[in-house]
């Protein structure tokens, strides 16, 4: 089922139910050490983000409800330890957007927070902690990591599509494009330098390939 979704002021409550949720994610120009051989393993740079499977089954951000008296960051910093067992720097999250979904009187605030560039081994420990999780059995079916990278001799994003198209929760498409587009990529041409193969125009083509309007 699809809902109506609809961007509004970061923090604004719009609406009698409020979810907050958090994207983890490092940039980096290191080569995807599993893709192939020769030219495409040494072309593809990437960057690396943290979902979560609901127990539904649909790919989304961990997070949840506020509960009554909390703050946003207070509410998203509980979430992250009850659904993957990470303590989270309230200060260190970024603010990225709010939406809300009319049909469930609900609204959702997006942070991220960024990891140690060491993205590889922080990124699998972040998934073993997450089995430990005081709600990981009732609340979440599992975690994975997401590869964002481009192979510039072919001009191709891999993945990215496929995700766009996949099983996402209610405003999780918006979140998403809005997280790689205001957040991830532009922290991952800030390191990459020169390098960076990951840019807007290109991720823009992939995510329309994918059936969903990629928003600048």
């Amino acid at each position: 089922m699809s809902y109506e979704v609809n961007r509004v002021l970061f923090g604004e409550k719009t609406k009698k139910n409020q979810a907050v949720f958090v994207g983890f994610f490092s940039p980096s120009s290191q080569p995807n050490l599993g893709l192939g051989w020769g030219k495409e393993k040494e072309e593809a740079k990437l960057a690396l983000i943290f979902m979560v499977f609901r127990e539904d089954c649909k790919i989304g951000f961990p997070g949840g409800g506020i509960e009554e008296g909390e703050t946003l960051r207070q509410a998203v910093a509980r979430e992250a330890l009850e659904e993957v067992n990470l303590h989270l720097n309230k200060k260190e999250l970024i603010e990225v957007c709010s939406h809300e979904i009319p049909e469930l009187d609900l609204n959702t605030h997006l942070f991220a927070k960024e990891v140690s560039p060491d993205y590889l081994k922080n990124l699998k420990k972040m998934q073993e902690k997450a089995i430990l999780a005081k709600h990981s059995v009732g609340e979440t079916a599992g975690t994975l990591i997401i590869k964002i990278y481009h192979v510039s001799h072919r001009n191709e994003w891999l993945g990215i599509s496929n995700l766009f198209k996949g099983s996402l929760a209610p405003s999780v498409r918006e979140e998403l494009a809005i997280f790689l587009s205001e957040v991830v990529i532009p922290r991952h041409i800030e390191v990459c330098g020169k390098e960076a193969t990951m840019t807007h125009e290109i991720l823009n083509d992939a995510v329309k390939k994918g059936d969903m309007i990629f928003r600048n």
